[in-house]
């Protein structure tokens, strides 16, 4: 998932004059991002892509070290 996409529907839902709550985007972002499925998707030098599926940036050794950190508190 690219950086920014929270942003980004922030930015849809105003401008396309969207029914859904911030709350409900920020609630839907947060059960996909902290997922440990999607947690153990996340490879070096893997594509993001933004929410209209294009690619949008690398994911870094950085966000490979702090999935591995959120992983691990979830473990315990």
């Amino acid at each position: 998932m690219a950086i920014g996409t929270r942003g980004a529907l922030f930015a849809d839902k105003k401008e396309q004059e969207l029914s859904i709550s911030y709350k409900k985007i920020k609630r839907c972002l947060a059960a996909i991002s902290h997922s440990v499925k999607y947690r153990t998707t996340i490879m070096p030098d893997a594509v993001r892509f933004d929410k209209d599926g294009q690619p949008s940036g690398v994911v870094t050794e950085s966000d490979v070290a702090d999935t591995l950190k959120h992983i691990q508190k979830l473990a315990k």
